[in-house]
């Protein structure tokens, strides 16, 4: 609930602080005409109950990018659906100890780490060279 308050009061003062720099703007650029009018505001003046519905043809444009949205869109759905693989890996156990002029050792993670983590498999190993680096 905190959380839905906070992103809607945020959305507020961002929406409020954005018309008071937009008038502030307008004041400093020198235009005195009313900030509705300079930032193109204004609600749309009712049409008459009388006005008699108008069809339009459907532009070339409109037309094309439906054609493309539904061959692209078939093409899709023709598609194969996708196989998940899952790659085959070893457990950490067979992992070597013994890496060119590095050994290992293996250690045990402690039991609460284990438990939060709810690791099923791992590797805690210090890799060290014979010159103790």
């Amino acid at each position: 609930m905190l959380h839905e308050v906070q992103g809607w009061m945020v959305f507020i003062i961002s929406t409020a602080v954005l018309v008071i720099e937009a008038v502030a703007l307008a004041r400093i650029g020198g235009d005195r005409r009313p900030w509705q009018e300079v930032f193109s505001m204004e609600m749309p003046k009712p049409s008459e109950g009388s006005a008699a519905p108008m069809s339009r043809r459907l532009s070339a444009a409109f037309l094309a990018s439906a054609a493309v949205l539904l061959v692209f869109s078939g093409a899709v759905l023709a598609l194969p659906s996708a196989v998940e693989e899952f790659p085959v890996r070893e457990s950490f156990v067979t992992f070597p100890l013994q890496l060119g002029d590095w050994s290992g050792r293996r250690e045990v993670m402690q039991a609460d780490y284990l438990d939060a983590l709810k690791l099923d498999d791992y590797l805690l190993a210090d890799y060290f060279r014979s010159d103790d680096r």
